[in-house]
């Protein structure tokens, strides 16, 4: 290859895999989130040429045709069970629901302090399994490294609470920075 700065020789291997049928390696996550909430539920899956279709029940969602779905600012009509349809020319998969929960806090509860607050991230720390932290307002999710105890008794005898030891980490994929509101 040559241009008016110079010229190149050399080779470039290319191994071209075989088209083959959709497979889903990761399926989309439920949610119970906050009114005003982002929900984005993400299937990725293998298989070469692939067609995505979200849908909420068995509608089909115009425009929602890649591997993620964006519901920016969620309220309770959006509750629901949303799946992808992922097809190619050799077949098609369908993921594993992922059940929408849009809840308000109720009146007079530390969630409603939280929500009316204006706070832009809240990390439960409920979670009972896996490594996802999942933030209430579902815009910063993070990944704990390595995983901490899951699922321990919280304070409240109804609440789930994470054990940290020491060692553990939690990593915020999200490109943006907000201010945090921390509370006591």
């Amino acid at each position: 290859m040559a241009n008016g700065f110079g010229s190149v020789t050399g080779s470039v291997s290319v191994t071209v895999a075989p088209l083959s049928a959709p497979f889903i390696a990761e399926q989309p996550r439920s949610r119970t989130l906050f009114p005003g909430a982002l929900f984005r539920p993400h299937v990725g899956a293998t298989g070469g040429e692939l067609v995505y279709q979200w849908r909420k029940g068995t509608t089909n969602i115009a425009g929602a045709n890649t591997a993620t779905y964006v519901i920016d600012g969620v309220d309770p009509t959006n509750s629901g069970v949303f799946d992808v349809v992922i097809t190619n020319s050799l077949g098609s998969v369908t993921s594993a629901p992922a059940v929408l929960t849009v809840t308000s806090p109720g009146a007079g509860s530390f969630e409603e302090a939280i929500f009316n607050d204006g706070v832009s991230a809240w990390w439960r720390l409920a979670e009972e399994s896996g490594t996802n932290m999942d933030d209430a307002f579902g815009r910063h999710d993070g990944v704990y490294t390595p995983g901490p105890a899951l699922g321990v008794p919280g304070v409240v005898a109804s609440n789930a609470a994470v054990s940290f030891d020491g060692t553990v980490t939690a990593s915020f994929p999200s490109p943006r920075v907000e201010p945090v509101h921390l509370h006591n």
